[in-house]
Protein backbone atom coordinates (compact mmCIF):
# COMPACT_ATOMS: atom_id res chain seq x y z
CA UNK A 1 0.00 0.00 0.00
CA UNK A 2 2.79 2.40 0.91
CA UNK A 3 4.65 1.71 -2.35
CA UNK A 4 1.51 2.45 -4.34
CA UNK A 5 1.15 5.84 -2.66
CA UNK A 6 4.82 6.60 -3.30
CA UNK A 7 4.37 5.59 -6.95
CA UNK A 8 1.34 7.89 -7.33
CA UNK A 9 3.20 10.79 -5.70
CA UNK A 10 6.16 10.16 -8.00
CA UNK A 11 3.90 10.18 -11.08
CA UNK A 12 2.39 13.52 -10.05
CA UNK A 13 5.78 15.07 -9.33
CA UNK A 14 7.30 13.71 -12.54
CA UNK A 15 4.43 15.10 -14.60
CA UNK A 16 5.11 18.58 -13.19
CA UNK A 17 8.82 18.12 -13.88
CA UNK A 18 7.96 17.06 -17.44
CA UNK A 19 5.95 20.20 -18.04
CA UNK A 20 8.73 22.35 -16.57
CA UNK A 21 11.32 20.61 -18.76
CA UNK A 22 9.13 21.09 -21.83
CA UNK A 23 8.79 24.80 -21.08
CA UNK A 24 12.55 25.16 -20.58
CA UNK A 25 13.29 23.31 -23.84
CA UNK A 26 10.84 25.55 -25.66
CA UNK A 27 12.46 28.68 -24.22
CA UNK A 28 15.78 27.27 -25.39
CA UNK A 29 14.32 26.89 -28.89
CA UNK A 30 12.94 30.43 -28.70
CA UNK A 31 16.34 31.79 -27.67
CA UNK A 32 17.97 29.86 -30.50
CA UNK A 33 15.40 31.22 -32.98
CA UNK A 34 16.00 34.77 -31.72
CA UNK A 35 19.74 34.26 -32.18
CA UNK A 36 19.22 32.91 -35.70
CA UNK A 37 16.88 35.78 -36.52
CA UNK A 38 19.48 38.33 -35.39
CA UNK A 39 22.63 36.70 -36.75
CA UNK A 40 21.47 33.95 -39.11
CA UNK A 41 21.92 35.89 -42.32
CA UNK A 42 25.42 37.01 -41.30
CA UNK A 43 26.42 33.47 -40.38
CA UNK A 44 24.96 32.13 -43.63
CA UNK A 45 26.65 34.82 -45.76
CA UNK A 46 29.99 34.22 -44.04
CA UNK A 47 29.63 30.46 -44.49
CA UNK A 48 28.85 30.88 -48.19
CA UNK A 49 31.85 33.16 -48.56
CA UNK A 50 34.23 30.79 -46.78
CA UNK A 51 32.84 27.34 -47.65
CA UNK A 52 30.86 27.99 -50.81
CA UNK A 53 27.15 27.84 -51.54
CA UNK A 54 26.77 24.10 -52.13
CA UNK A 55 28.79 23.02 -49.09
CA UNK A 56 26.85 25.47 -46.89
CA UNK A 57 23.55 24.08 -48.18
CA UNK A 58 24.82 20.55 -47.57
CA UNK A 59 25.80 21.45 -44.00
CA UNK A 60 22.35 22.95 -43.36
CA UNK A 61 20.78 19.72 -44.62
CA UNK A 62 22.93 17.61 -42.29
CA UNK A 63 22.12 19.90 -39.34
CA UNK A 64 18.39 19.51 -40.02
CA UNK A 65 18.77 15.72 -40.28
CA UNK A 66 20.72 15.65 -36.99
CA UNK A 67 18.04 17.76 -35.26
CA UNK A 68 15.34 15.40 -36.57
CA UNK A 69 17.26 12.37 -35.32
CA UNK A 70 17.70 13.95 -31.86
CA UNK A 71 13.99 14.80 -31.75
CA UNK A 72 13.18 11.19 -32.63
CA UNK A 73 15.40 9.90 -29.82
CA UNK A 74 13.86 12.38 -27.38
CA UNK A 75 10.35 11.28 -28.40
CA UNK A 76 11.14 7.58 -27.93
CA UNK A 77 12.37 8.18 -24.38
CA UNK A 78 9.98 10.94 -23.29
CA UNK A 79 6.81 10.96 -25.40
CA UNK A 80 4.82 13.09 -22.94
CA UNK A 81 7.55 15.74 -22.73
CA UNK A 82 8.02 15.63 -26.48
CA UNK A 83 4.31 16.24 -26.97
CA UNK A 84 4.37 19.16 -24.53
CA UNK A 85 7.32 20.65 -26.42
CA UNK A 86 5.38 20.25 -29.68
CA UNK A 87 2.34 22.04 -28.27
CA UNK A 88 4.38 24.91 -26.85
CA UNK A 89 6.54 25.17 -29.99
CA UNK A 90 3.45 25.22 -32.22
CA UNK A 91 1.83 27.92 -30.10
CA UNK A 92 4.96 30.08 -29.97
CA UNK A 93 5.40 29.69 -33.73
CA UNK A 94 1.77 30.63 -34.34
CA UNK A 95 2.15 33.79 -32.25
CA UNK A 96 5.39 34.69 -34.06
CA UNK A 97 3.74 34.20 -37.46
CA UNK A 98 0.64 36.14 -36.41
CA UNK A 99 2.76 39.03 -35.13
CA UNK A 100 4.45 39.34 -38.54
CA UNK A 101 1.15 39.70 -40.42
CA UNK A 102 0.13 43.01 -41.90
CA UNK A 103 -2.82 43.99 -44.09
CA UNK A 104 -0.48 44.63 -47.03
CA UNK A 105 1.32 41.28 -46.80
CA UNK A 106 0.52 38.25 -48.86
CA UNK A 107 -1.43 35.72 -46.86
CA UNK A 108 -0.77 32.34 -48.51
CA UNK A 109 2.60 31.68 -46.87
CA UNK A 110 1.61 32.75 -43.35
CA UNK A 111 -1.76 31.01 -43.62
CA UNK A 112 -0.05 27.78 -44.65
CA UNK A 113 2.39 28.17 -41.77
CA UNK A 114 -0.46 28.73 -39.29
CA UNK A 115 -2.16 25.55 -40.54
CA UNK A 116 1.16 23.77 -39.98
CA UNK A 117 1.27 25.16 -36.44
CA UNK A 118 -2.22 23.81 -35.77
CA UNK A 119 -1.07 20.39 -37.02
CA UNK A 120 2.02 20.48 -34.78
CA UNK A 121 -0.16 21.38 -31.78
CA UNK A 122 -2.59 18.55 -32.59
CA UNK A 123 0.26 16.05 -32.92
CA UNK A 124 1.71 17.29 -29.65
CA UNK A 125 -1.58 16.77 -27.84
CA UNK A 126 -1.83 13.32 -29.37
CA UNK A 127 1.70 12.47 -28.23
CA UNK A 128 0.90 13.64 -24.69
CA UNK A 129 -2.22 11.44 -24.63
CA UNK A 130 -0.44 8.40 -26.09
CA UNK A 131 2.52 8.85 -23.74
CA UNK A 132 0.26 9.02 -20.70
CA UNK A 133 -1.60 5.89 -21.81
CA UNK A 134 1.69 4.03 -22.25
CA UNK A 135 2.98 5.24 -18.90
CA UNK A 136 -0.25 4.23 -17.16
CA UNK A 137 -0.15 0.81 -18.82
CA UNK A 138 3.42 0.30 -17.63
CA UNK A 139 2.59 1.22 -14.03
CA UNK A 140 -0.26 -1.31 -13.80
Amino acid sequence: MMWRIIKIIWLVISSYISVFAAVMITFGFAAMLAFVKMYGYRIYAYSVQVLGTHFTQLMIGFIVIACGWMAHRFKRKNQVRYGAVEVIFGAVSAFAIASSLSPASRMLGPLTSLIGCAYVIARGMSNVSEGKLKRDAETR
